[in-house]
């Protein structure tokens, strides 16, 4: 599920799902449906090139994502440079653009930065967790509410590692290092406290 199919079956409103963005706003267009719930992008686009078309942003601060940029691990001055970057333009030159296509951002409660191992445990979580967790971590209907988790690190490595028997939680020993998985504990501990920033 995208992002948006998943909020709307969440929310137990009729869907119908479409192979990509190009079939959905043709369905749109048709009268096939009503309205369709899509990435920002897309639907800024089309509205800007479909006069009667309007975007009206869903606030779902639980799916909330900052738009990012994947760097090597190994290319920090990289990620530093594009970090830089991106601060530059955030006072004038990036609202402009997010408003040439649509895209509105609602305001997001201020947190306590996170320090560079929890943004780096963050992003793993939301690389390879998240679809099935939760960009919260608070579940969903097919994998558990990780905020609720109230083993100790050590056993948070141990189902990480070993998975679930009889669940969809797949072992993952191999894949995401122990260490990753140790900082995921981290990252999720500081979630269940409200105290995990941008």
């Amino acid at each position: 599920m995208t992002l948006g199919d998943r909020l709307v079956f969440e929310r137990g409103e009729n869907r119908k799902v479409y192979r990509n963005a190009e079939e959905l706003l043709t369905a749109l267009v048709g009268t096939e449906v009503d309205a369709v719930v899509i990435e920002s992008p897309f639907g800024g686009r089309f509205a800007t090139k479909n006069p009667g078309f309007r975007v009206v942003e869903i606030v779902d601060p639980a799916r909330d994502l900052p738009i990012g940029a994947a760097v090597r691990r190994t290319d920090p001055a990289l990620k530093n440079q594009i970090d830089q970057a991106i601060g530059q333009l955030k006072s004038k030159t990036l609202p402009d653009i997010f408003a040439r296509y649509g895209i509105w951002s609602a305001p997001v409660a201020a947190a306590a930065p996170l320090s560079a191992a929890l943004r780096s445990a963050r992003t793993t979580y939301l690389t390879q967790c998240s679809q099935c967790h939760g960009t919260d971590a608070k579940g969903t209907a097919a994998a558990a509410n990780l905020v609720a988790f109230k083993g100790s690190e050590d056993d948070f490595l141990r189902v990480v590692r070993n998975g679930r028997l009889g669940t969809g939680m797949t072992p993952w020993k191999g894949i995401i290092p122990d260490d990753d998985i140790r900082a995921m504990a981290r990252y999720l501990k500081q979630l269940s406290t409200g105290a995990a920033g941008q």
